[in-house]
């Protein structure tokens, strides 16, 4: 598993009594997460990074996590410090099945003829060099950060592949980007990244959970563990003429969503009336659907320029200066128009985003 971010700052984009309520659940999915893992046979838990959200999580965060890797006792947890928990855990102790690997270092565990070769973000060839593959063993690297195939970018959380092309792999467990994804090399080493095991905001959308890997087989298989999906939907309303149409195309964006999920709705499009722009009215049908639900207005009115040329008003005399003004093309007329028109509407036109 990876990028749980555990004891993560949940208030920025939540209530605070969800985010409270968010930030246990989270826990709870760590949980819930290994204890479903062991039940699939699993002896072997490795923690790709990010376990928690800042390298000094609360007490009660940590305690938690540490209690719940001492009750598996039979499992042995591997962990490496991703770039947001370097330190963290650094001055507790911790349970004799609990083996931390920090931030820029490395090191070989050895279990049978399997071993793990783990470091932790930030560590360089030097570190990558002095893992030595076993030719007749099977082995695992686990690291933090993203795997490409160039040696030139230099950022700290690039892990360049060429360093392990060569060498005799059979699986490298991913942790730093947080969605779940799969790839086997030329040479047959089978590539994961788990995700993360359940989405914190709407940029972590979709399934969430952790890997499971079979050291016999040499497979892998996603396994979800989120208690809750979050669902980021956007709903066009191009050429509705009344609220409760807008409704009904809500309703049907919406309808194959759990009640338990959490749903971010973006309305778009474009219509002609003011009072079809209610995203409170949506929100409030959203909020008695879901568990949680927010609405983002990006509707846009349409705006025809003849409706406004005999109007006695700012507009009005916008629109006559435009369309009487031989210096402009028909193109750049509708282009103006366009932008004047939002502007007094209090609409910033997206083309003059900078």
């Amino acid at each position: 598993m990876a990028d749980c971010h555990l004891d993560a700052v949940m208030e920025r984009n939540l209530p605070a009594r969800i985010a409270k309520t968010r930030k246990r659940e989270l826990l709870l999915t760590f949980a819930s997460a290994i204890a479903a893992a062991k039940s699939e046979g699993a002896t072997l838990a490795l923690i790709a990074g990010d376990l928690f959200d800042t390298p000094t999580p609360s007490q009660g965060a940590s305690r938690y996590v540490l209690d719940c890797i001492a009750s598996h006792a039979d499992m042995t947890f591997i962990y490496i410090e991703g770039n947001h928990d370097v330190g963290a855990l650094a001055d507790v102790p911790l349970p004799d099945n609990l083996i931390r690997i920090p931030a820029r270092t490395g090191s070989s565990v050895s279990f049978g003829d399997l071993t793990v070769h783990a470091a932790g973000f930030g560590a360089g060839e030097s570190v990558f060099s002095a893992f030595e593959m076993t030719e007749t063993g099977k082995n695992i690297l686990l690291l933090h950060g993203i795997l490409s195939t160039s040696r030139a970018d230099t950022r700290e959380e690039i892990i360049p592949r060429p360093y392990f092309d060569e060498r005799r792999i059979d699986y490298i467990a991913l942790g730093h980007l947080h969605t779940h994804s799969a790839m086997q090399t030329e040479s047959g080493t089978l590539v994961c990244y788990s995700g993360t095991p359940e989405g914190r905001g709407f940029d972590e959308t979709g399934r969430c959970g952790v890997v499971v890997y079979d050291t016999e087989t040499r497979t892998a298989d996603f396994l979800r563990t989120a208690s809750r999906t979050l669902h980021d939907v956007t709903v066009d309303v191009t050429g509705a003429v009344t609220l409760p149409e807008i409704e009904n195309r809500v309703s049907v964006a919406v309808g194959g969503i759990a009640d338990t999920d959490m749903v971010r709705l973006t309305l778009t499009g474009e219509v002609e009336d003011h009072y079809l722009k209610q995203p409170e009215q949506i929100s409030s049908m959203l909020n008695g659907m879901f568990y949680f639900a927010k609405v983002k207005d990006a509707i846009r009115l349409l705006l025809r320029p003849e409706r406004f040329r005999n109007d006695v008003s700012l507009r009005g005399e916008f629109v006559r200066r435009v369309l009487g003004d031989r210096d402009l093309s028909e193109e750049d007329k509708e282009r103006v128009l366009t932008f004047g028109l939002r502007a007094l509407e209090g609409e910033l036109p997206e083309e003059s985003h900078t």
